[in-house]
């Protein structure tokens, strides 16, 4: 009994032996320009797997991750290729999106206005309780609008910020030259 206890906790032992306490992490920035580590690839943004760069970590005493080969670092004419189409792809939805707010404002703006004309209107307790429903819709939906304005803010605030970091490189890379 003792020997078929042992043989079936024998390949876990060799496994925990064999594994030399490594593992796999990736490094990508995100959308605040801000390096994320992490040890999950479903983790990273789908539109930023190719180009996470991956390394492996060990228990041992280095300080520094080990970038596989072909994987672009941080000042590499590389990354900074990536970096310059990264922000061309992040510029184009940026502007996708400041036109989807454009349109939704328009329509609440046009909402806005119907709005005030039924108030005018309205003089039963019905017709008035009606209008206060839609009142109370628009001003929820006025809300989301606003919610969606500041994040998109925030991420023109970041986008810049990435821009203008990116535009600082090249100068730093030239000054020696």
């Amino acid at each position: 009994m003792k020997k078929i206890w042992f043989f079936s906790l024998l390949p876990l032992i060799l496994m925990s032996l064999a594994s030399p306490g490594s593992a796999e992490f990736y490094r990508y920035q995100d959308q605040y320009g801000n390096m994320i580590y992490t040890d999950d690839l479903s983790k990273v943004p789908v539109d930023q797997r190719s180009k996470a760069a991956m390394y492996e970590e060990s228990n041992s005493n280095k300080s520094t991750p080990d970038i596989k080969e072909g994987q672009a670092t941080e000042n590499s004419p590389e990354h900074q290729v990536n970096e310059i189409e990264d922000l061309k792809i992040e510029g184009q939805r940026l502007t996708k999106v400041k036109e989807k707010l454009d349109q939704e404002y328009n329509e609440l703006a046009s909402q806005n206005a119907k709005l005030k004309a039924e108030q005018k209107e309205a003089v039963t307790p019905d017709q008035i309780k009606t209008v206060n429903k839609k009142v109370v819709s628009f001003n929820t939906q006025f809300q989301a609008y606003q919610e969606k304005s500041a994040a998109y803010e925030a991420d023109v605030k970041a986008y810049n910020d990435r821009l203008s970091k990116a535009e600082e490189k090249p100068q730093e890379g030239s000054a020696g030259n």
